[in-house]
Order: structure tokens, then sequence, then C-alpha cells
């Protein structure tokens, strides 16, 4: 057996065990702790059982060899292993003629054979989601007739659906294919007749209705599909009505979505389905304008989503009695008007929730008991509306939410003084609001909040006092407020990404501290400290901070130099320090900001990923840097109106 010791050299990189009779033990799980492996070769070895999900750690590794592994069925794991820089890795999987499972999820492939002879006879599960192969589907693919559950989603498969790939799968009696994901892919065109075929297909996440009487989910978002299916499978063409669900009953999934609202709803407003759903989402399509009555039939429903949805309604009084047993609501970018109701117990009885009526015309105040009636919620996007009034009180008592948005409404008064209630809150957004008044440092205080952004508002009151507690954040944006005062020390910011401060009242220096934020430094990647999310209005916010570092210090009252630290934020991606009254010369050293995105001569030549350079509005002198690509900033907008700057472009 393999001995445990082997932990002990922990920089190796290359471990070849082929050959050996390891009597069909399972590979080891201690493996996966050899952290440094590039090359791993336990091919013809006499091991047999699963390979240990734990190899999935070995993110350096290149070379996997695990050929003839041994007689019994072999269950291949490898998700979220870093294999893109694996060539030929398909023929050498296809080698493991025992194989029954192979998952390849999220490992970075990048390509898929066209041709392939398949060995595999008893493959039953293949799932290479969340890959770029950025190609067609593979013509072998059809070969492989022992296949029940197949996953391609968000791999990058393009290209028309082949009419042999139904066929080739729907005409082999042994076939029992019974679920198939191919969504979120560049699929085109129209949908095979030979799709009805699938007798036993239970779940499919692209298209599927007719004849599948055995279909229990139907997904057919985020695709390219010009929405025509044959006639076999129901006749959905542009237009869908209930004639193409009549022989679903035992449906209890359903997502659609569309390309500019191509697809259209036609039911009639007495429609009863024959089944009952719990998850229904409909997404870019024209579902409206009147709110689907049908959907007060579907009282086993625990997660709805009608987003872009063309609806332009008031949300009928029935619907709230259903919120109850739902966990997760997204009517976003529609049409609803009305006020919301204070009478309604969002998902009262379940653990985990989620609201977000973003982008609509809901108007009047926020419901005074919202704390109460939606005590469980953890994200909740009431943005780009018409709400007015104040924040109000109750919402301290919402002790398990992690995001919140109400920007972009008519929000009005001061920000709650108390709000130690929001232990879990991750994300405030409170931005594009008229709200007023000082700012307490117990904002910051929130033990999880790392992303603040209340700019355009009128608050007020001295920065000092309004960072003394927000040492833990990665996003802070006050712009466009009347805070003033002086730029405090950021020293202890370590986790600082996007510092927005323009268009306030703020005076002195820029603080030399500033030159040494360490996340400005780091040249790495930091996805590893983002929260996750699964609403994109959220993950907008967490994308901001991925994309790169950004100081906005623009339209204050700031003079002075420019500090020399500033030279030292290696990982800043944008810099506006314009309109203020800074003097003195542009920092030598510059050019040690490798983030910036265009290359510039002499102590800037290292300059590679410049995206945005102001320093309109100032005082500075000399001639500007001149020479090799910094020419490429030609636009003397940029410069304007420093006095004392001369050389092109201006």
């Amino acid at each position: 057996m393999l001995n445990p010791s082997l932990l002990n050299l922990k920089y190796l990189s290359y471990l070849d065990m082929s050959g050996n009779n390891f009597q069909g033990i399972p590979i080891p799980e201690f493996i996966g702790s050899l952290k440094n492996l590039r090359y791993l070769d336990l091919s013809e070895a006499s091991f047999n059982g699963e390979v240990p999900h734990s190899l999935g750690n070995l993110s350096y590794l290149e070379y996997l060899d695990l050929s003839m592994y041994g007689s019994y069925p072999l269950q291949l794991w490898a998700s979220a292993m870093n294999l893109s820089r694996a060539n030929n890795w398909f023929e050498a999987v296809n080698m493991l003629l025992s194989l029954t499972t192979l998952y390849l999820s999220s490992c970075e492939l990048n390509g898929l054979p066209e041709s392939l002879t398949v060995n595999f006879t008893l493959l039953s599960t293949l799932d290479l989601s969340y890959n770029n192969f950025n190609t067609w589907i593979p013509r072998w693919l059809f070969n492989i007739t022992t296949l029940q559950r197949v996953n391609f989603y968000e791999c990058g498969l393009k290209g028309s659906i082949r009419e042999g790939f139904i066929d080739a799968l729907g005409g082999c009696s042994n076939n029992t294919l019974a679920d198939l994901d191919l969504s979120s892919d560049n699929l085109q065109g129209n949908l095979p007749d030979s799709l009805g075929k699938l007798k036993y297909l239970r779940f499919t996440s692209m298209w599927s209705i007719g004849n599948l009487s055995s279909l229990t989910i139907l997904d057919l978002s985020f695709n390219s599909m010009n929405a025509t299916v044959l006639q076999n499978i129901g006749q959905l063409t542009r237009i869908i009505t209930e004639n193409h669900f009549w022989n679903l009953s035992r449906l209890y999934r359903f997502a659609l979505s569309s390309i500019s609202k191509s697809v259209i709803f036609n039911l009639s407003r007495d429609w009863v389905p024959s089944y009952s759903l719990s998850e229904i989402t409909v997404s870019n399509c024209q579902l409206g304008p009147g709110f689907p009555t049908w959907l007060r039939t579907q009282v086993e429903l625990s997660q709805l989503t009608l987003s872009v949805a063309g609806i332009s309604d008031m949300i009928p009084v029935w619907f709230w009695n259903l919120t109850s047993s739902l966990w997760w609501v997204d009517l976003s970018d529609n049409q609803f008007r009305g006020k919301l109701p204070g009478s309604v117990s969002f998902g009262y009885n379940i653990g985990a929730w989620h609201l977000s009526l973003g982008n609509n015309l809901f108007c009047g105040p926020v419901p005074s008991n919202i704390g109460q009636r939606m005590s469980k919620v953890i994200n909740l996007d009431l943005s780009r509306n018409f709400l007015n009034g104040s924040i109000p009180a109750s919402i301290n008592q919402m002790e398990t939410l992690s995001f919140l948005n109400l920007s972009s409404n008519c929000l009005s008064r001061t920000i709650l003084r108390k709000l130690q209630g929001l232990r879990k809150l991750v994300i405030l957004d409170l931005s594009k609001n008229n709200l007023l008044g000082d700012v307490t440092s117990s904002l910051c205080a929130l033990p999880s909040l790392i992303f603040l952004k209340l700019s355009c508002n009128n608050l007020s009151g001295e920065l000092f006092s309004v960072l003394k507690n927000c040492s833990g954040l990665l996003s802070i944006d006050l712009g466009e407020n009347r805070f003033s005062g002086t730029i405090p020390d950021l020293c202890e910011f370590h986790n600082l990404h996007i510092i927005g401060l323009a268009q306030n009242n703020l005076s002195g220096t820029i603080p030399k501290c500033l030159g040494h934020l360490e996340a400005f430094t780091y040249l790495g990647p930091y996805s590893y400290e983002l929260p996750s999310t699964q609403h994109i209005r959220f993950l907008q916010h967490v994308e901001i901070v991925s994309k790169g570092n950004v100081i906005d210090l623009s339209s204050n009252d700031l003079k002075g130099d420019i500090p020399d630290h500033i030279t030292e934020l290696s990982a800043l991606v944008t810099l506006n320090l314009s309109w203020n009254h800074l003097s003195g010369n542009i920092p030598e050293n510059i050019g040690n900001l490798q983030r910036l995105e265009s290359s510039i001569p002499d102590s800037m030549i290292s300059m590679t990923l410049l995206n945005h350079l102001n320093l309109s509005f100032n005082k500075l002198s000399r001639q500007i840097p001149t020479g090799n690509r910094f020419q490429t900033f030609n636009d003397p907008s940029i410069y304007q109106e420093n006095p004392e700057l001369c050389g092109p472009p201006l």
C-alpha cells in the first residue's frame, strides 16, 4: 500500500506509480494533499473503486493517467480542477474501459475532440459543465448508447442542433437517457423532430414538450434557439399556448428564456394547467401585459422568477397568499405598479428566502412592518422604483439579511442609527436617493459588511467619523454627497479595493498612507474573498471589485502634491484626481502602476493595463511624459486646466 509518509515530500511534483500491483485497494485520499503535483501516473497499478474527490485539490496537475484502472466499474470525479493545460485529455479518459461516471465540471477545459472512437461501454453519467469548449456538439457523443445523464451546461457549445444527435440517443433500444442539460450555451436553429423519441427523458434543460410524457423538468433558458419545434413535440413556435403543455402532467419545474422577448405566451385567463409546479422561471419573454392568472392554481410553488416578462399590471391580492411558502421571488424588470402590501408574510415558514422587485413602478413607503413580516429574508432588492418616505426601523429585525439594495428610489430622511440587528449584512446599497443627515460610525461596525454604497444622496458629516469602523470593507462609495473634513489615514484598511469619495467637500491633502493599502499592491487573484450569490443584481456589486481597484477623489478641494507613495499601488486600475487644487509634479515612478492599461515609456514603461487616467483641473506642472505608447493618451481633456503642464497632447 502507499504510505502516507509521502506527504513529507512537500515539494513533490512528479509521481509515477504505474505498473505496480496494489491488489485492488482504492487510491488513497492523501494523494490529494500533494498539492504541488504536476504529473500523476497511477496506470496499470491494480487500483479499484472510486477516484477520491480530494484529487480536485491538485490545482497544478497537468498529467493524470488512470488507464487500466481495474476490472471494477470506475467513477472519475475531478470537478473544480484546473486542467486547462491538459492536452488530449479526453483521449486519455477514453482508455478507462470500466468508467461509469465522468465528472469534469469546472476544470477549465477548452477543447473537445471532433472525432473519437469511443471505448466506453458502461458510461452512464457525463458531466462536462462549466468549461469553455467553444465547439460543436461532438459527433462521437452519438455513439455512447449507455448514457443516462448528460450535462453540458454553460460549456460554450455552439451551432445548430444536429438531427443526428437526437436520433442517435433516441433510436437505440437500450437507451435510457433521463437527464439532458444543454442550457446556457450558444445553440441555434430548429429543434429536431426526433426529440420526441426520448421517451424516458425526465429532465431536459434546453427543450422538450409534447410526447415526452415522462418529463418532469423543462428548462429552455439561455440559448439562441429560434423557438420552432417540429410536429411530434407540440408545434412550439414563437407563440406559446396551453396546447403545448397538454400531456405534461408530471412537470414540476419549468424554465424558459429567449432573446429580446422573441417568445410570446398566449394563455387564456381561465386556463388550469394539468400539473402543479414547484419552480417557474420565465425570463426575457413576453408573458404580459396582464399578470398570469393561472399562477393561482400553483399552490405547491416554492420558487418563482418572472423577470423581463413584459408585465404591466398590479399584483393581485390572491398572489400574496402564495408567498408564505415561496423561498425565491424575482419579479424584477417589469412595470408592476401600486404599493407594497404591509400584511404579507413572505417565506415566513421557509428558512432561506429571496425577494427581488427591482426596476418596476412600485410607489409609496416601504412597509413599516417589513422587519416582522420578512424576518427570514436573506436577499432583498427593491431598487429602481419610486418608493418614498424613510427606511423603516423594523428592518433592524431582519437578522438573516445579507444583501440589501434600496438604491434609485425617492427615500428621504436619515439613515437609521441603530442597525446592530443586521449582523449578517454583506452588501448595503442606498445610493441615488434623497437621504440626508449624518452617517454614524456604527454603520460600518456591522461585522459582515464589506460593500457600502451611499453615493448620490445629501448625506453630510465629518468623513473621519463615518469611516471610523470601516477598516473591514472591500468597497466604499460615498460620492456625490456633502461629506467634509480631511481624508483620514487608511493604513488599517487592508481589504479595501474601491475608494469612491468624489464630489464632496473634502479638503486637506491626499494622505501618504494611501500608498500603503495592501489590496492595491496585490497583483494576484482575490476572488476567494468575494461573497457568492445567485442573484445577478448583487453579483454586479461583487464583480465591480473583481474587475480592479479604484481610487476616485475627484471634485473636492484637495491641495498639495500627489504623494510619491501612490506609485506603489501596483494593482491600481483607475485613478481619478480631477477637479481639485493639486500642485507639484506628476510622481516620477508612476510607472510602477502595472495594472494601468496602456504602456508608457521611460519610468512608466511597465504600465501594461491602464484603464483610466484623469488629472484634469489641477495645478500640475512640467512636461507630460512622451515616447513609446504614451502617445495613446492623446485626449487633451485628461490634462486640461493645469496651467503649468505642457507638452502633447496639450
